[in-house]
C-alpha cells in the first residue's frame, strides 16, 4: 500500500508539471463554463436545485473527453520501461497501474469540484443545499472516473496511444450519440414492435412508469447512468443523512451506479491482467 501511495504521489507531481494535464483541465473548465452562460439571469434558476442540475449537466459532453486525455497520458506509466534513474523502476505493474489511476483521480475530482462550484456560483449557490452539491460533484466524478478507468484499461491492453484513442473515442461516439438510434431502437422493436417508443428520457426515474427493459437498458449507457445519478445521488444523500424521504426508485438507479463502477473497475482489471501477462510471458 505504501508503494502505491508513493507511486501516486510521484505521478501526481508529474501531472502538476504537465502542460498537457493543465491544458486538458483548462479546456474542460472553459467549455463547461461556456455552456452555463446562456442560463445566467434565467427564471429557470429560481428553483433551489436547478442551478446545480444545470451546472452538472453542462459537464456531460466534456468530462469523458477530459478523462480520456488524462488516461491517455498514463500510457507511458503502463507500457514504457522506466529509466535507470526513474524511481518507478522497481514498481510492479499493480503499483504503476493503481498509482496512475490514483493520481489522475485526484486531478479529475479536484477539477470537477472547482468547475461545478464556479458554474453554480453564477446563480443561487448560497441557497443550494450542501448535500446536493456533494451529490452532484460525486455524480460527475464517478462519470469521469468511469471513463478514466476505461481509458487506462484500454491503454494497458493496446500498444499505442493512437489505437487506444481510436477505441475510446469509438465508445464515446457509440454511447454519446448512437446509442438511442441503434441499441435502444432495436430493443424497442423487439419489445414493442416500434423503433421509436413514446417514452420519456430516462433521466429522473421518479417513478417506475417506464417498462423495466427500458429503465435498465438505458442505464447500460454510462451517459444515461450518469444523468440518472445527478438526480438520484443528491436525493439519496439527503434521505440518508437528513432523514428525508425520496420517491426515486432504487433498483434501476442503483443498477446505473453499478454500471459506472463497472466501467471504472472492469477495464482496469483487464488492463492489469494484460500487462501482467506480457511481463511474465
Amino acid at each position: 500500500m505504501s508503494a502505491t501511495r508513493a507511486s501516486t504521489r510521484r505521478d501526481l507531481a508529474r501531472l502538476v508539471r504537465s502542460r498537457t494535464a493543465w491544458l486538458a483541465a483548462t479546456l474542460f473548465a472553459a467549455v463547461a463554463l461556456a455552456s452555463w452562460i446562456p442560463w445566467i439571469g434565467s427564471d429557470y434558476l429560481l428553483a433551489d436545485d436547478r442551478p446545480l442540475l444545470l451546472a452538472v449537466s453542462g459537464t456531460t459532453p466534456w468530462i469523458p473527453l477530459f478523462a480520456i486525455a488524462l488516461g491517455l497520458a498514463a500510457i507511458r506509466t503502463e507500457r514504457e520501461p522506466a529509466s535507470a534513474s526513474d524511481a518507478t523502476r522497481t514498481d510492479s505493474s499493480a503499483v504503476r497501474t493503481f498509482g496512475a489511476i490514483g493520481a489522475r483521480s485526484v486531478v479529475l475530482v479536484a477539477t470537477v469540484a472547482i468547475v461545478v462550484a464556479l458554474m453554480a456560483a453564477f446563480a443561487r449557490f448560497h441557497a443550494m443545499r450542501p448535500l446536493s452539491f456533494v451529490g452532484g460533484v460525486a455524480a460527475v466524478s464517478l462519470f469521469g472516473l468511469a471513463w478514466l478507468g476505461t481509458t487506462v484499461g484500454v491503454a494497458s491492453v493496446l500498444e499505442t496511444k493512437r489505437r487506444a484513442l481510436a477505441v475510446v473515442l469509438g465508445l464515446y461516439l457509440l454511447f454519446g450519440i448512437l446509442w438511442r438510434e441503434t441499441v435502444v431502437a432495436l430493443a424497442s422493436f423487439v419489445f414493442t414492435g416500434q423503433t421509436s417508443p413514446d417514452l420519456e428520457e430516462p433521466v429522473v426515474l421518479a417513478s417506475l412508469e417506464e417498462p423495466a427493459w427500458y429503465a435498465y437498458l438505458t442505464r447500460l449507457n454510462p451517459f444515461d447512468a450518469f444523468e440518472g445519478a445527478t438526480y438520484y445521488l443528491p436525493r439519496v444523500l439527503e434521505a440518508i443523512l437528513l432523514g428525508e424521504s425520496t420517491v426515486a426508485p432504487h433498483p434501476p438507479n442503483l443498477f446505473g451506479l453499478g454500471v459506472l463502477l463497472a466501467w471504472l473497475v472492469g477495464p482496469v482489471a483487464i488492463g492489469y491482467w494484460s500487462v501482467q501477462r506480457s511481463e511474465t510471458g
